[in-house]
């Protein structure tokens, strides 16, 4: 959908295969010292994150503000991921668009803070059966 990003990415990868910095099944270690491949996938997962649910949060002791309203400390909130990643004070008016560059700006740092990640400790075999 973005021919733009889809040109610099297949230039980015081109340019690796031909430097033979990209086997040609390419291996996770390779992959992810491509910053424009790596910015796609942020990008991607910004726009289209892999959880749909509420992620909880527990409110630290002391409590906080959150939208105007207090909430003491222990309380259980949470936030829908699709809707932090597009937020336009964080990521920019063109919050609701597909811009890898998004993820060279000098405040990159910034919106990396606000993007979920869900980490699972536990190997796949681990999880009960059913």
């Amino acid at each position: 959908r973005t021919p733009s990003a889809y040109a610099k990415l297949t230039k980015e990868i081109d340019l690796a295969r031909k430097k033979s910095r990209l086997s040609e099944n390419a291996q996770y270690r390779e992959a992810v010292r491509l910053p424009y491949l790596v910015a796609c996938c942020k990008e991607g997962m910004r726009l289209h994150p892999s959880v749909g649910m509420t992620l909880p949060r527990c409110v630290p002791s002391g409590g906080c503000v959150i939208a105007g309203e207090m909430f003491p400390g222990g309380t259980r909130v949470g936030v829908n991921a699709a809707v932090v990643q597009r937020d336009r004070r964080i990521f920019g008016e063109d919050a609701d668009s597909f811009v890898p560059e998004r993820w060279f700006r000098k405040d990159a740092a910034r919106m990396e803070r606000y993007m979920f990640a869900v980490h699972n400790p536990y190997p796949w075999s681990s999880f009960p059966q059913h």
